[in-house]
């Protein structure tokens, strides 16, 4: 796995121009620079990667950049961030970000408290299956 790993990198960092979303989130995902597997261990690698995924349209790399925003893990608590990258993800249909949004407009937390918007979205989450909805 560690040479598939490095095949990867090598690939995107010399066909950069041909990024894939995907990809590009699975290496967020699977930890290569959070965890320290196959690379040295750096929030910031992790966060740049994540970023350009979620800048690229990907809902669930959004959704996740949205909740470190909320919760203030490897970057300072910001709310109104968490916000934005909740709203792209959901309104895609990302049914997590969806039901995030919806908690966020319900306890005011990063915008102004408004229930019709936070029933709106958290429905939203409860119309495709997500069971925290």
């Amino acid at each position: 796995t560690a040479q598939i790993y490095e095949y990867c990198w090598t690939y995107i960092s010399v066909k950069s121009i041909y990024f894939n979303i995907l990809y590009l989130f699975r290496l967020f995902r699977d930890g290569l620079y959070l965890k320290g597997d196959t690379v040295e261990k750096s929030d910031t690698e992790a966060l740049k990667w994540l970023r350009l995924s979620a800048e690229q349209g990907c809902a669930e790399a959004q959704h996740i950049l949205g909740l470190i925003y909320k919760n203030g893990r490897e970057v300072k608590r910001n709310p109104t961030e968490a916000v934005k990258w909740f709203r792209l993800a959901a309104d895609q249909g990302h049914a997590p970000a969806q039901f995030a949004l919806g908690v966020m407009y319900g306890s005011g937390d990063g915008l102004k408290k408004d229930f019709a918007e936070s029933d709106k979205w958290v429905k939203c989450a409860a119309d495709q299956g997500f069971a925290p909805a």
